[in-house]
């Protein structure tokens, strides 16, 4: 299953009944369609009701089609320790109506997470999404320390985030990744097929200068020891 932790009761709810009350369209900013996001639209979703507090290391995402669906946190969700969310080929989606907080978070390949409220990341936040990746969050963004690796994916936020910004060495990040065009005047999502915000990699340092030697091979992030790392609650940066 998406996530089998104990903590969370997740109830099927109808997708009639579940696409009307979350309408994900909506919370996504069009970035996730269900008659398009998944093999064959689900019969439901499943909701977790109230606030969720646990201890992580905690992942979320599809293993396989019966995956293909939408997963609600209808309130707040806190995880103390490593909160993850990445999953290849199978999308299935987080969706938190309210705010996340955790210790490090990390989101890779094509993991799609909606946050309705703020995301607040004490030490580390890695994403390193594929084309098909998603990550909306409505309200602040703060992070001990943010890495992109890929400058891939779409990643809509309400406005800049707050903490030390790291990119992955060499990559190649879309211009509209600054929230401007190329004469420094502001781009409107609507009208410029653009994010609201995404990470600004203009201001972003390399990150081959902050993480350890041992997540570097030949120039690159190694981004799967990086994974195993932040799950296992090892040391990363330098």
């Amino acid at each position: 299953m998406f996530c089998e932790h104990k903590a969370i009761r997740w109830k099927k709810v109808s997708a009639k009944k579940a696409r009307q009350t979350f309408v994900i369209e909506e919370r996504s900013q069009g970035l996730i369609d269900p008659e398009e996001n998944f093999p064959e639209e689900p019969s439901h979703y499943f909701v977790a009701t109230g606030d969720v507090v646990i201890d992580g290391p905690i992942g979320f995402g599809a293993e396989d089609d019966d995956d293909a669906t939408v997963y609600v946190i209808d309130g707040d969700l806190t995880v103390r320790g490593p909160l993850s969310a990445t999953q290849g080929d199978f999308y299935g989606v987080l969706l938190v109506t309210g705010s996340v907080t955790c210790e490090d978070f990390e989101s890779m390949w094509d993991g799609q997470v909606v946050i309705g409220g703020g995301l607040t990341v004490s030490r580390l936040m890695v994403t390193n999404l594929g084309d098909a990746g998603v990550l909306v969050v409505r309200g602040r963004v703060s992070a001990g320390t943010w890495l992109e690796i890929s400058g891939r994916g779409s990643i809509d936020l309400s406005g800049p985030a707050k903490g030390r910004m790291l990119r992955g060495p060499g990559e190649d990040f879309p211009e509209w990744s600054t929230g401007r065009d190329e004469d420094g005047n502001p781009l409107d999502p609507d009208e410029d097929d653009a994010p609201h915000y995404m990470f600004d990699a203009s201001t972003a340092s390399d990150a081959s200068t902050a993480l350890r030697p041992e997540f570097i091979e030949d120039g690159e992030i190694d981004a799967d020891a990086l994974r195993d790392a932040i799950r296992e609650g090892r040391p990363v940066l330098r």
